[in-house]
C-alpha cells in the first residue's frame, strides 16, 4: 500500500518542526552596569558582594567605551566581586549544559612589571562557598590567558584598546575534564567578527578535579591594581543536550501509522 501523499505533508512538516526545536537548546544571558549608580562601589548594588581585595568602582568608560563600567579605583593587588544569581538576574542551572561561553568587555592597559598589577579577570563559581568554579579568563600581566595557560598577547592590540573576550568552553570534551579555547574582538578597531588566541585554543580545563558545572550559580570579576583595569558587558550562553520533544514524539508516531497502513 501506497504512502498518502496527505499523510506525508503532515509528516514532514511535523519532523521539519521537531528538528528545529532541538536546534534552539541554546540560552543566551547578558549583564551590563548600566542600572549602577557611578561613583559608588559595586559591592552593595544590585546583589553585587565584595569578596576580597580593595573595592570595585562603578564608573564611566574610557575612548571608545563610554558607558557605564566598573574596574579598580587603585589598590595594593587583585580584587574580587561576586553576584550570584536571584530574582533581578539568573543565568539559570547549569544541569545538564553541554556546552558554556563566557564573555565580558575589558580595557587593555599596560601592565608595566605584569602579574597581580595588570588583571580583569571573568568566571562562575559555587556560592557560598567557592568550592568550585569555572575556567578563569581575560587578561592577566601583559596578556591573555585562560587559568594558567598564557599569557598571549595578539598582534593587533594596542594599550588603551577595549576588547570583547569569548571563552567557548565543551564542558563534555577529554573525558569530562572539558576544554576551553579563547576568542578577542578589537572594538576599538572596529573588528565584526571574533579571532582565535592563537595558542589558547582546546586548552584543558580539568574539571573533574572537583569542579562541578551544576553548582556554579555565580558570576566573579577579578582585577588587578592598576585604575585602568575595566571591565564591561558581561555574556552567559548555555547549551544543554537536546531531549525529545513533544513535536519529535507526535512525529515518530505519525511514522508509525503510516508504517501501520504500509503494511
Amino acid at each position: 500500500m501506497k504512502t498518502q501523499p496527505s499523510l506525508l505533508i503532515p509528516l514532514i512538516l511535523t519532523v521539519a518542526l521537531a528538528l528545529s526545536e532541538l536546534a534552539a537548546s541554546a540560552a543566551v544571558f547578558t549583564y551590563n552596569f548600566e542600572s549602577l549608580t557611578s561613583g559608588n562601589n559595586l559591592a552593595g548594588q544590585d546583589n553585587w558582594t565584595g569578596l576580597g581585595g580593595d573595592a570595585f568602582i562603578v564608573s564611566t568608560g574610557s575612548g571608545t567605551n563610554t558607558s557605564t563600567v566598573v574596574g579598580t579605583a587603585g589598590s595594593t593587588g587583585s580584587n574580587f566581586a561576586g553576584r550570584s544569581n536571584d530574582g533581578t538576574f539568573s543565568f539559570g542551572s547549569l544541569s545538564g549544559v553541554t556546552s558554556l561561553t563566557l564573555g565580558f568587555d575589558t580595557r587593555y592597559v599596560d601592565g608595566g612589571n605584569g602579574g597581580v598589577n595588570n588583571q580583569s579577570l571573568f568566571y562562575l563559581n559555587s556560592s557560598p562557598i567557592a568550592s568550585t568554579q569555572s575556567a578563569f579568563f581575560g587578561l592577566n600581566g601583559n596578556g591573555l590567558v585562560i587559568n594558567g595557560s598564557g599569557p598571549v598577547l595578539p598582534g593587533t592590540l594596542n594599550f588603551d584598546d577595549w576588547i570583547s573576550l569569548q571563552l567557548v568552553m565543551d564542558l563534555t570534551a577529554n573525558g569530562g575534564d572539558g576544554s576551553g579555547s579563547l576568542f578577542y574582538k578589537n572594538l576599538t578597531d572596529g573588528d565584526l567578527g571574533y579571532s582565535a588566541v592563537s595558542g589558547l585554543q582546546d586548552i584543558n580545563l580539568n574539571l573533574t578535579s572537583g569542579q562541578d558545572p551544576t553548582q556554579w550559580n555565580r558570576m566573579m570579576l577579578r582585577t588587578g591594581l592598576y585604575e585602568g583595569n575595566k571591565i564591561d558587558n558581561l555574556y552567559i550562553e548555555t547549551t544543554a543536550a537536546p531531549e525529545p520533544s513533544r513535536t519529535l514524539l507526535a512525529a515518530l508516531g505519525i511514522c508509525g501509522i503510516i508504517l501501520r497502513r504500509k503494511r
